[in-house]
């Protein structure tokens, strides 16, 4: 099948726009501390304001519900966990205050699920950077298996209600590459492949896939095409970092469960 120019196009700019985004991000998580707090707050506030603007929040409470997001993270990253997730919470009671239904609080929720979990994930100093890592490929792998399978193969839709252009062999070869990206690392960082981590990246990779749909469901909903416009190829951050939010989010819980609340790492890979 020969792809038009402008399709060409859009994927080279869709994988350089990546390429940048990977830099970034693997930045943050080498240098850890509070840079990657910080760093990981200015994308959870960005995710917080596209959020608002797609719902049509007013720029000034946009603003506000962004920076007070960017403020629970930042202190999550200075070793302030719980009472990070409970400066959230407030946020989130607050927004909910304000009226105009769920969708408010739940932007709240989503862009700080996005920051916190995240800056939990990558804080310890014996683990957190692996964990870190691993969420990352992972949804890094599982998107591109589906985009680029979706893409080659095409076939039926996944759910054309919701999300037209996604389709049950993208659906296949983003789980697919999620797992093999995903089971890649641990196998390089000299993790224990045991049955329960690989049971582990299969749920994650299946995760992101979730995120990515729920992402458009609330886009279709408020009849959107793009969160925004600031990663060329990709639309808005939101876009590029759904399937993330709800990877950071299922490997903090099962961290959490496992390991304990100072052990999410290590309770997310040693298994």
């Amino acid at each position: 099948m020969t792809e038009s120019p402008a399709v060409g196009n859009e994927v080279v700019t869709r994988i350089l726009s990546g390429i940048v985004f990977a830099a970034v991000a693997l930045s943050g998580a080498l240098l850890g501390g509070v840079f990657a707090g910080f760093l990981i707050a200015f994308g959870a506030a960005i995710v917080s304001s596209e959020w608002g603007r797609m719902i049509g929040d007013p720029p000034r409470l946009a603003l506000a519900v962004a920076l007070a997001v960017a403020a629970a993270v930042v202190f999550a990253s200075t070793s302030g966990g719980v009472w990070a997730f409970g400066l959230a919470a407030a946020v989130a009671i607050g927004a909910a205050l304000l009226g105009d239904g769920i969708w408010r609080p739940a932007g709240v929720s989503y862009a700080a699920a996005f920051g916190l979990c995240l800056v939990e994930l990558r804080m310890p100093d014996d683990m957190g950077l692996a964990a870190f890592t691993y969420v990352l490929v992972l949804t890094w792998a599982t998107d591109s298996g589906a985009f680029f399978f979706g893409r080659f193969f095409g076939g039926p839709k996944l759910w054309p209600r919701v999300s037209p252009k996604k389709t049950w062999s993208g659906a296949v070869g983003g789980l697919v590459a999620g797992v093999a990206g995903g089971v890649v690392f641990l196998w390089l960082a000299e993790i224990p492949l045991t049955p329960a981590i690989m049971a582990v990246t299969i749920l994650l990779a299946a995760g992101c896939q979730a995120g990515d749909l729920f992402e458009s469901l609330v886009k279709r909903r408020f009849r959107v095409k793009d969160s925004g416009t600031i990663i060329p190829g990709h639309g808005g951050l939101m876009d590029r970092v759904d399937g993330l939010t709800v990877v950071a989010a299922v490997a903090a819980v099962i961290g959490l469960v496992h390991g304990g609340p100072t052990q999410l790492a290590r309770g997310l890979l040693i298994w």
